[in-house]
């Protein structure tokens, strides 16, 4: 019977790892070891009378071992299978905070984590950035707290580094697949990302506004006014992102100024302009012309829901050229250069301005075409804001 010691030397590792079936497998082993030791006894006594030995006290003794093996056996059954339910209670409960942590941690991540990952976050439009920053602050207001306390109430049970994470839960008889520790950690730096996805993202809005406000002398005039307004709303939306930032408080505080400046810049640069009239002999282009714009839809036609461009005056600025060929290289279509001065009732009584567009004015398609009107389309390249004084 020495040879059921063996067995139970491994137990201690087995329970160590949470290994209840691999003891309970041993004293399965172990009682069916035991019960062939009857017979055994029983033969060596059989061959012990044929020697004329019939009282031998190892005998009894042998039963009296026997009778341990076995009551030993059945309590280390009974404990083993009373620390395995222990430990599956334990393991149950284990389970469901690290799936109820997990789960806590991977809605935060679809909300906001992924995107707030302590990096800038570039946008095009000052709009999108916007509404970036609307979620953060959604989270910041509304999950802020309770996020951080799971973090906290998790770290209290299980610890806060991720290797004591780890050993813990799975000493508590956690079998599940997920990372506790590694989680834990993600959740931590989710937390910590939201600042510093703030800092980062408000620092590429500055630079954004001021890559607008130095190409302000480059942009068009139609634009120039919208691009002063993504200035302003791109620094005015860093500031909501980074507070504390000097730079930005002083970039903003800066702006009007800098923004009056440009208004007079782009001021005397319309004041400047002279609107040119029509070269000599070109009478009939400029009515043929300014007929087109007016009965044109695009132009003077336009339906009223949409921006109205109401023809002020046409000036025929150089001579006829062709404009296409056919295959024999024959004129098919001739166009002449013209201005178009266009009023937009809004910019006019905002600024006053009217618009110019440089236009090529051309005939219809198709052979034996004459250099002369109708026009059927047109062709538009430069355009530029004028003072409705300077078109006479």
């Amino acid at each position: 019977m020495d040879s059921v010691n063996g067995p139970y030397s491994r137990f201690d590792y087995y329970r160590e790892r949470g290994e209840y079936d691999s003891i309970i497998k041993a004293l399965d082993s172990i009682d069916e070891a035991l019960k062939e030791v009857p017979a055994q006894i029983e033969e060596a006594k059989r061959l012990a009378a044929e020697k004329g030995v019939t009282e031998y006290p190892g005998f009894a003794e042998a039963y009296e071992r026997l009778e341990k093996e076995k009551a030993r056996s059945a309590e280390t059954r009974k404990q083993t299978l009373k620390q395995s339910s222990a430990t599956a209670a334990a393991g149950d409960a284990v389970s469901k905070d690290v799936e109820s942590f997990a789960t806590a941690y991977d809605r935060l991540r679809g909300m906001i984590f992924d995107r707030a990952n302590g990096f800038a976050v570039s946008f095009t439009e000052p709009a999108e950035a916007g509404e970036f920053l609307a979620a953060i602050e959604s989270f910041e207001k509304n999950e802020m707290a309770k996020a951080q306390k799971t973090l906290e109430d998790f770290a209290a049970r299980y610890g806060n580094s991720r290797d004591a994470i780890n050993s813990k839960v799975r000493a508590q008889g956690y079998q599940g697949n997920r990372l506790a520790g590694t989680i834990y950690d993600d959740f931590s730096k989710g937390i910590g990302n939201i600042a510093k996805t703030r800092k980062a993202t408000a620092e590429d809005l500055l630079r954004r506004a001021k890559e607008d406000l130095e190409s302000l002398p480059k942009a068009h005039d139609f634009f120039r006014a919208e691009r002063r307004d993504r200035v302003k709303d791109f620094s005015e939306l860093a500031a909501r992102y980074d507070s504390s930032s000097a730079e930005i408080r002083r970039f903003v505080s800066d702006m009007p100024a800098r923004f009056d400046a440009d208004i007079k810049a782009l001021n005397e640069k319309i004041d400047a302009r002279k609107w040119p009239g029509s070269i000599s002999g070109k009478k009939a282009e400029e009515e043929a012309g300014m007929k087109f714009f007016k009965e044109d839809s695009d132009w003077g036609a336009r339906p009223r829901n949409k921006e109205q461009r109401i023809p002020v005056a046409v000036a025929i600025t150089g001579d006829w050229t062709v404009q296409k060929t056919d295959v024999l290289n024959r004129p098919v279509m001739y166009g002449v250069p013209a201005l178009v001065a266009v009023e937009v009732p809004e910019e006019k009584a905002k600024m006053k301005v009217l618009r110019v567009y440089s236009v090529t004015l051309r005939t219809a398609e198709g052979p034996n075409v004459k250099q002369a009107p109708p026009f059927r389309e047109i062709t538009v390249g430069d355009s530029y804001y004028i003072r409705p004084a300077a078109v006479r």
